[in-house]
């Protein structure tokens, strides 16, 4: 699924909807064993958002999730941490 969203911050109603459903359809792939990939044009902040969103709502913490974030993407969890 494609997930268009303008910015980093900010999101309308439309867009945090579309998020939303994503991170539901993302969570469910994920417990069938399915692989995901997340991408967007600097991979640091769209993506972040949503592989935080993604793992909170599997049940890690907050702690958990910049952890595994950068340890795949330092950059994107340098982002994260200074919103």
């Amino acid at each position: 699924d494609w997930v268009k969203v303008s910015t980093a911050t900010g999101y309308s109603h439309a867009e945090c909807l579309l998020l939303k459903n994503a991170i539901i359809s993302i969570r469910e792939a994920l417990e069938k064993g399915e692989s995901i990939l997340i991408h967007c044009s600097a991979g640091k902040h769209r993506t972040g958002v949503l592989a935080y969103c993604v793992l909170r709502k599997g049940g890690m913490t907050h702690e958990e999730s910049l952890h595994i974030i950068s340890q795949m993407r330092p950059e994107t969890a340098a982002e994260l941490e200074g919103k």
